[in-house]
């Protein structure tokens, strides 16, 4: 019984000394971006929502709370499980290809970065590219 105790705490206090190690070696700005990356990834999985502001969004100018969020995502996550694994139709999607030259999306990614940093996409750069819609071929500009 003492052997088992004593291995606990030593377990606890390597989590503990492991969470310390990687809080003191990821900056801020790194933290950022994680965090923004890993909304992206989580948005790709097309959820039945464009962006965790549609959880909210009432038509007002108003910037929500934490807690506010929290709570729209908790009360709207029994919606989004019924839309991904339930809903039979809503996954038919039609296929659009966007093609973008390489230097024209480093662009982009250079103001992704910027935005993420000042939390705010000020003077977006606009860039060429094709977009494939059924057989059809459209000239955009994206940002």
């Amino acid at each position: 019984m003492y052997l088992k105790i004593k291995k606990s705490r030593w377990f606890v206090i390597l989590i503990i000394l492991l969470l310390l190690s990687l809080t003191t070696t990821i900056t801020k700005k790194q933290f950022s971006i994680i965090k923004h990356d890993s909304m992206q990834k989580l948005m790709t999985l097309d959820l039945g929502f464009s962006d965790l502001r549609n959880l909210l969004d009432t038509g007002e100018d108003k910037n929500y709370a934490v807690i506010e969020k929290i709570a729209s995502l908790i009360y709207s996550l029994p919606k989004i499980v019924d839309y991904k694994f339930f809903s039979k139709t809503s996954h038919n999607f039609d296929r659009i290809n966007i093609n973008i030259n390489f230097s024209d999306y480093l662009l982009i990614k250079k103001d992704r970065e910027r935005a993420i940093k000042d939390m705010l996409l000020s003077s977006p750069t606009k860039v060429k590219a094709k977009i494939q819609y059924k057989d059809k071929e459209y000239k955009v500009k994206l940002r």
